[in-house]
């Protein structure tokens, strides 16, 4: 799949996002936003998983964090750790135990920080 216009948004709404989680100031902020533009508009006929990975990596190089996503992927696994055991009897008591374990994986994943405003 192909880079759309549909996808532009999303991207820079994530390259805000991991800016701001980095502790970046609004200019430090603008000027990773432009950086972003420059390589999604170089990229144009790249997939949008090739082009995420060079704006983390853009990410990487100007903040200076690996991961500016580190502590809220911590908080969220332990979340998740907690519901796991009534996810787990969901499953075990359910009549159809590999679509369930299905349908919970699929809202799992359903579940983007990146459409939360922080």
């Amino acid at each position: 799949m192909k880079l759309t216009t549909d996808c532009v948004p999303c991207m820079l709404r994530t390259v805000n996002l991991a800016s701001k989680l980095a502790g970046k100031d609004e200019q430090s902020r603008k000027e990773i936003l432009l950086n972003a533009f420059s390589i999604i508009v170089s990229n144009w006929d790249k997939t949008p998983i090739e082009i995420s990975f060079e704006l983390f990596k853009m990410i990487r190089r100007v903040t200076g964090v690996n991961d500016p996503f580190k502590e809220i992927k911590k908080i969220s696994n332990q979340v998740v750790s907690n519901l796991y055991p009534m996810m787990k009897k969901l499953v075990d008591i359910s009549q159809d135990k590999l679509e369930t374990a299905v349908k919970l994986s699929i809202v799992g994943n359903t579940i983007d920080i990146v459409t939360v405003d922080l």
